[in-house]
């Protein structure tokens, strides 16, 4: 295996370049760094170059066509210099296939076009749901301890289980009322008492 070595600098890259020889480098590399993956250093050097450019020289063409992309964001790094990004035409074109493909669409799955098994995908989603959320604010329990006891209605042994236990009652009183008016006084009387 290669050891690590530090990239050469770009001074190094762009030494004995005229004008001419420049511009030919960097539009030999533009279409790597656009198209092509963004490797660092280490990875780059072992890639197939043009035999016409040293390493050096092959760095320097990617870093100057990688830097013209950049744009800098707000946040600073601990030498005060803006961090920052760069959207090569690859990654825009990948932006635009997710927008175009995702966009208006909206699939759902079989269970829940389906009369006769959408109640147990819904109770699923309910319990999903509430041991997702209840994890998340802090209840300490795996999802089949969580949904052995939803699904048998054991009581909670603890604070977390009842955090569950809690949300999935919450979200089953919540559908129970979706039929109502909001504002509704029987419903909302019962809500608060």
């Amino acid at each position: 295996m290669a050891r690590y070595t530090d990239p050469p600098k770009l001074i190094q890259g762009l030494h004995n370049l005229a004008g001419e020889g420049l511009l030919e480098l960097l539009s030999e590399s533009r279409p790597h760094v656009m198209d092509g993956p963004w490797l660092p250093w280490d990875k780059l050097r072992h890639r197939s170059r043009p035999s016409r450019w040293n390493e050096a020289q092959w760095w320097a063409g990617i870093k100057l066509n990688r830097t013209g992309l950049m744009r800098p964001l707000p946040l600073k790094d601990s030498d005060g210099r803006n961090f920052q990004f760069a959207l090569p035409d690859s990654a825009l074109q990948r932006i635009e296939r997710i927008n175009r493909e995702a966009s208006g669409q909206i699939a759902v799955p079989e269970l829940v076009v389906n009369p006769g098994s959408r109640d147990g995908y819904l109770m699923r989603s309910l319990m999903e749901e509430a041991i997702t959320s209840s994890q998340l604010e802090g209840a300490v329990t795996t999802r089949a301890v969580a949904k052995e006891m939803l699904r048998t209605g054991r009581a909670p042994r603890d604070e977390s289980e009842r955090m569950i236990v809690n949300n999935y009652r919450a979200m089953e009183r919540i559908r129970s009322l979706r039929a109502e008016k909001i504002g509704s006084s029987a419903k909302a009387g019962a809500l608060v008492s």
